[in-house]
C-alpha cells in the first residue's frame, strides 16, 4: 500500500505522532508520502491566531515540521496544482475563524471583521484542497493519515481525500495524553466511532486495575495535578460556600464555546444558540433565576494567540443581567470544584467538567451530544429527545460514579490507539517504546472500524464496586499518590542530520505555541 502522511501544522506533540505512526508502517514496508505547507500559504490557523507575520512563525513551522525528519517523499502545497473538485473555502474556515476570534453571539458571524478575516483563507483554502487532490493522484496513494482534520487546511486535506475517493484516519493527541486519538473517515471531533464504542463499554464492568487507573485521572483533576491534559483551569481557585442564600436548589451552569464544533454535522442541534438550549432546560425543570449561577469558563479571562475571551464574557453576561442569573466571571478566583460539590444539578454544553460532576454523583445535564451514550449524562440535542435522555441516563448517585468511571477509562485507555507504546511526559512531549504491532494501524486503514485498545473488562461489578467505595470517600489523594513506573527502551526520532541542535528553544516554547 502507499500511505501519505498530511501534516500541514508541525505542533507539538503531532509531528511526532505522525512518525511514530509512520514507522510503524514502514515495518511492512508501506510506501510513504508526505505533504507539507512549507510557507506556501499567505493565510493559516497561526498566522490569524497570533497576528503574526510569516517572517516569525513559517521558521518555526518548518524547522518542527515532518520535512525536518524524513529524506524523501516531500510533496509541498502548491497554488499551480491542478484538480477537478471544488471546495467552498467559507465553510471550511468558518469553524476557525469564530475559534481564533473567540466570539459566541452568532451576529457577529455577519460582521465586516468576521468577514474579513475569513476573505484572507479565499485562494489558500483552495491551494490546499487543489493540491491533495493531485498529491493523492500523483503518488497514487490508498490512504491518507492527517493531522487533526477540522482546522481550516486540515478539513481542507480532509474534503480532498473525501472527494477523491480515498480512505483517511486522522490524528490527534488524547485528552488525557496516553495514546494517539485516531478517527477512521472523520476528523478529530466526529462522534461515529466515538458514540459506538462509548455505548458497547459504558455497559461493561471494570476490573480492579482499570477501574484504578479512571479514578487516578479523575483525582488529579480534582487535585489540579493533571499532566497530560492540554489545558487545565482554576488550579488556585479559592474555597468558597455557594454565592446564593435561602435558595430551595442549587442549579450550575457551566457554558463553554462554541466556535470549535461550529459546522460539525456530528455536533448539531436544534437549538439556535446554546441560551436558547438553557432556557428551555430552566423552564422545563421548573428552575427559578434566583436558584441559577452560571461560572464562566476560566479560559474566557485568558490570552489565546493574540485574542482575549472578552466577546465570549460579554455575550454571556448580557445573557445574565437580561434574566436575573447570578453570575461569575472567567477571572472569578472561587473553585469550580467546589460549586459542583454544592450543586444539586449541572447544566452544561460539552464541558469536561461533567467529569469531576458524573464522580461527585451529580445530576448531569447536557445539551450538546458529546456525552449522548456515555450513560451519566443525560444528553439531549432537541426538546423531542428529552424523555430519552431521561431514561437512558443513570439517576442513582452511586451508579451516576459508576458510568462516569467506565468513561474516563473508556476516553483514557480504550478508544486512543497505542496507549502502552506512546506516554505523556506533558501535553505537548512524548515517550513513544517498541514493542507495537502496525497490524492495528492497518486494519484501521483497511476496514475502517476502530477497535478498542483494551478489550477486557470484569465478569462482575464486585472490582468496580470496590473502587466506587473509596471515591465516595472523595479521599482524592489515595488515588494521585499512586505513579506509573518508568519504562526502559525509549524511541528517540531525530531530525536530520545538521538539524538536531537547531532551534532547540522551540522545545521551551509553552505548548500552546507549539
Amino acid at each position: 500500500m502507499r500511505i501519505g502522511f498530511a501534516n500541514i501544522y508541525a505542533w507539538r506533540p503531532h509531528t511526532a505522532h505522525a512518525l511514530y505512526l509512520g514507522d510503524l508502517l514502514s515495518q511492512k514496508k508501506y510506501h510513504l508520502e508526505y505533504l507539507i505547507c512549507r510557507a506556501n500559504l499567505s493565510h493559516c490557523y497561526n498566522l490569524g491566531l497570533k497576528k503574526s507575520s510569516r517572517l516569525k512563525e513559517c521558521p518555526r513551522c518548518i524547522t518542527g515540521g515532518l520535512a525536518s525528519y524524513v529524506d524523501g517523499g516531500i510533496t509541498r502545497l502548491n497554488k499551480n496544482s491542478f484538480s477537478d473538485g471544488e471546495i467552498d473555502f467559507r465553510t471550511v474556515a468558518a469553524s476557525s475563524v469564530a475559534t481564533m476570534q473567540r466570539i459566541e453571539d452568532p451576529s457577529e458571524r455577519q460582521t465586516p471583521r468576521f468577514e474579513h478575516a475569513l476573505g484572507k483563507y479565499r485562494g489558500n483554502i483552495e491551494t490546499t484542497y487543489r493540491s491533495t487532490r493531485q498529491w493523492i493522484r500523483d503518488k497514487q496513494l490508498d490512504a491518507v493519515l492527517c493531522f487533526n482534520g477540522r482546522i481550516d487546511h486540515t478539513a481542507a486535506v480532509v474534503k480532498a481525500c473525501e472527494d477523491a475517493g480515498v480512505t483517511f484516519v486522522t490524528h490527534e493527541r488524547s485528552q488525557f495524553g496516553d495514546g494517539i486519538q485516531l478517527v477512521p473517515n472523520g476528523n478529530c471531533l466526529s462522534l461515529a466511532s466515538y458514540s459506538k464504542m462509548a455505548a458497547e463499554y459504558g455497559n461493561r464492568p471494570l476490573a480492579t486495575d482499570q477501574a484504578t487507573v479512571a479514578a487516578r485521572i479523575g483525582s488529579r483533576r480534582f487535585l489540579g495535578s493533571s499532566s497530560g491534559e492540554w489545558r487545565t483551569y482554576n488550579n488556585t481557585a479559592k474555597s468558597r460556600s455557594w454565592p446564593i442564600s435561602d435558595t430551595k436548589r442549587r442549579i450550575l451552569i457551566l457554558p463553554s464555546s462554541h466556535g470549535e464544533i461550529l459546522g460539525e454535522k456530528d455536533w448539531a442541534t436544534s437549538w439556535p444558540t446554546a441560551v436558547d438550549a438553557f432556557e428551555w432546560l430552566i423552564a422545563r425543570l421548573g428552575i427559578r433565576p434566583s436558584e441559577v449561577v452560571v461560572r464562566f469558563h476560566p479560559v474566557w479571562a485568558q490570552r489565546i494567540g493574540s485574542v482575549d475571551g472578552d466577546h465570549i464574557s460579554a455575550y454571556f453576561e448580557k445573557w445574565c443581567r437580561e434574566k436575573g442569573y447570578y453570575f461569575l466571571p472567567a477571572n472569578s478566583d472561587v473553585s469550580t470544584l467546589d460549586l459542583i460539590a454544592s450543586a444539586d444539578d449541572v447544566l452544561l454544553t460539552h464541558s469536561s467538567a461533567a467529569l469531576e460532576a458524573g464522580l461527585l454523583g451529580k445530576s448531569v445535564y447536557s445539551v450538546t451530544p458529546s456525552y449522548k451514550t456515555t450513560g451519566f449524562v443525560k444528553s439531549f440535542v432537541s426538546p423531542s429527545d428529552f424523555e430519552a435522555a431521561l431514561a437512558n441516563a443513570a439517576q442513582d448517585g452511586r451508579e451516576i460514579i459508576r458510568r462516569t468511571l467506565r468513561h474516563i477509562y473508556f476516553v483514557a485507555r480504550r478508544y486512543p490507539q497505542f496507549c502502552g507504546t506512546v506516554q505523556a511526559v506533558s501535553p505537548s512531549q512524548y515517550n513513544f517504546f517498541g514493542g507495537a504491532s502496525s497490524e492495528r494501524l492497518e486494519r484501521l486503514i483497511r476496514t475502517g472500524e476502530l477497535l478498542a485498545d483494551d478489550a477486557t473488562f470484569s465478569s462482575s461489578l464486585d472490582e468496580e464496586n470496590a473502587v466506587i467505595s473509596e471515591i465516595e470517600t472523595r479521599n482524592w489523594s489515595a488515588f494521585a499518590e499512586q505513579r506509573r513506573e518508568p519504562q526502559e527502551g525509549v524511541l528517540v526520532r531525530k531530525r536530520r542530520y545538521g538539524l538536531d541542535n537547531i532551534l532547540r528553544w522551540r522545545e521551551l516554547l509553552p505548548a500552546a505555541d507549539r
